[in-house]
């Protein structure tokens, strides 16, 4: 439903009407896609599915999660080096 906005302009304390629906600030966002389990691998994935199905977190945290602790356990172990420029 449109407003009539030169009747507000005239008389500004006059209310909307009742069945007036102010509009969104944003756009609704679309459906999010599935987080990409089986790209993690055998053991990591396995690993994400059991801490979601165990403690109940949503299953993109728990991906993230085993992401995080690998990526921890192995820093020590590997030395990053750039290529030559």
């Amino acid at each position: 439903m449109s407003l009539d906005l030169s009747a507000l302009i005239k008389n500004p304390i006059t209310p909307p009407p009742a069945n007036y629906e102010p509009e969104p600030l944003k756009a609704p966002l679309p459906k999010a896609e599935p987080y990409p389990v089986e790209a993690l691998g055998d053991i990591l994935g396995k690993a994400a599915i059991a801490l979601n199905e165990t403690i109940k977190a949503p299953l993109t945290l728990c991906c993230q999660s085993v992401l995080a602790s690998s990526s921890l356990a192995a820093q020590s172990h590997y030395d990053v080096t750039l290529a030559a420029r």
